[in-house]
C-alpha cells in the first residue's frame, strides 16, 4: 500500500533509523497524503540514547513532511519522555491533548476475567 501511495502521489510514509554499534536506537515516521487533513509524525528513542537524537529525528521528520507537501502536523509522543517533549516543543509543537497510559502485570488469576 505504501509503494502504491508513493508511485501515485497520493501518499507518502518515510522512516528514519539512527544506529549506534549496529543497534537501532531511534526512529522516526512520517505519513502524508493528499486527502488527509494533518500529516503524522512520530517518533521513539531508547532510554540509553535520549538527550541525543530527539530534535534530530523530528527535524528529519518534519523535512520529510514539507517534501510531501507541508501543511499542518500532528506529533503522537510519549508524554513521558522529557527529551522528546522538549524536542517537538522545541519545534513549535504544543499539548493539545494528553493521554495518559496505565499499565499493570498480568496474573494468572487474569484468564478467569
Amino acid at each position: 500500500g505504501e509503494a502504491l501511495g508513493r508511485w501515485s502521489g497520493l501518499h507518502r510514509v518515510e522512516r528514519w533509523a539512527a544506529w549506534h554499534n549496529d543497534r537501532l536506537v531511534g526512529a522516526v515516521e512520517t505519513r502524508a497524503s493528499i486527502s488527509a487533513e494533518q500529516a503524522q509524525l512520530r517518533f521513539a528513542v531508547r532510554p540509553g540514547a535520549r538527550g541525543k537524537l530527539e530534535a534530530s529525528l523530528v527535524n528529519r521528520g518534519l523535512e520529510a513532511i514539507a517534501r510531501a507537501g507541508g501543511g499542518s502536523v500532528i506529533a503522537e509522543h510519549d508524554g513521558e519522555h522529557a527529551e522528546g517533549v522538549a524536542a517537538l516543543v522545541a519545534a513549535g509543537f504544543h499539548c493539545r491533548r494528553d493521554l495518559v497510559t496505565m499499565r499493570r502485570a498480568v496474573r494468572p488469576g487474569d484468564s478467569a476475567l
